[in-house]
């Protein structure tokens, strides 16, 4: 019933801008927000106060977040009613993971919602893929390891061994999205939603992200391709990264030959 209570009016507030929210997700794949209440009152109201903030907090933070590099979940939820009650559920979910009184005299609660896996902001938004698409062929005449040819910009030479794929887009702005594209410096698309199954990419998301190439990035396996991101782009948010032609054909490759992408053995830095 407390909870219930909380949430009460927040999809009204989820379309409301605040200055707060940036829409942004953590490198562990979740959204958390902490509120404070007033001094002076109850342990119970003070938690209650600070739990209704965070909770408003979080929800301004799920309107903001991006499904892909053009629509927000705020977007989404005005164009399809199925996706706010749906996010109505997701928050209803979500956990108060920590809550206390501090030295000061105020109340602190923090709110968690996952952006995968069971009761996640993806399932509530991301659309089932009907059709899984095939990854583009690389462009080029790829040979197998072990046989004796120079690699050339038209000839690849299989490694043959790599188990995932960590892209390194420091310095670019790279946002966080539920439904990234990798695309190349040409325009084209090599890695996103459509190649893959649905309740994969609920269950696990697409990437991962990172502060650096060996940190965090176990999702990669252990024995990364590990590519420098060109630049990034996105209509709305920077969430897509872009790499050179050379290294998009190098990993469609690897790619053909691992199965890594299928796997969603993705990782971003930024």
């Amino acid at each position: 019933m407390r909870k219930v209570l909380l949430l009460t009016g927040l999809l009204m507030m989820l379309l409301v801008s605040t200055v707060w929210a940036n829409g942004e997700f953590s490198d562990e794949g979740y959204v958390e927000a902490t509120g404070v209440g007033e001094p002076g009152q109850s342990y119970s109201a003070g938690i209650r106060a600070a739990e209704l903030v965070a909770f408003r907090k979080v929800a301004q933070e799920i309107a903001d977040m991006s499904i892909d590099s053009d629509t927000t979940v705020e977007q989404g939820m005005t164009l399809n009613d199925t996706i706010r009650t749906k996010i109505k559920a997701v928050l209803h979910h979500a956990k108060v993971v920590n809550e206390y009184k501090g030295s000061d005299g105020y109340y602190y609660a923090t709110v968690r919602v996952p952006v995968f896996g069971s009761n996640s902001i993806a399932s509530a938004v991301l659309p089932k893929n009907e059709k899984i698409e095939p990854f583009p062929q690389p462009q080029v005449k790829v040979v197998q390891p072990g046989v004796d040819v120079r690699e050339s910009h038209d000839t690849i030479v299989l490694a043959g061994n790599y188990t995932g794929v960590i892209i390194d887009c420091r310095g670019l702005g790279l946002a966080t999205a539920m439904s990234p594209v990798i695309k190349t410096d040409k325009g084209e698309k090599i890695y996103g939603y459509k190649n893959l199954d649905t309740e994969l990419v609920i269950n696990k998301g697409m990437a991962s992200y990172a502060k650096s190439t060996t940190a965090n990035v176990s999702r990669a396996g252990s024995n990364p391709l590990i590519i420098k991101a060109v630049d990034v782009e996105g209509y709305g948010k920077k969430c897509n990264p872009v790499i050179s032609t050379t290294d998009a054909n190098r990993l469609l490759a690897e790619n053909a030959n691992g199965h890594f992408l299928e796997a969603c053995a993705v990782v971003f830095v930024r």
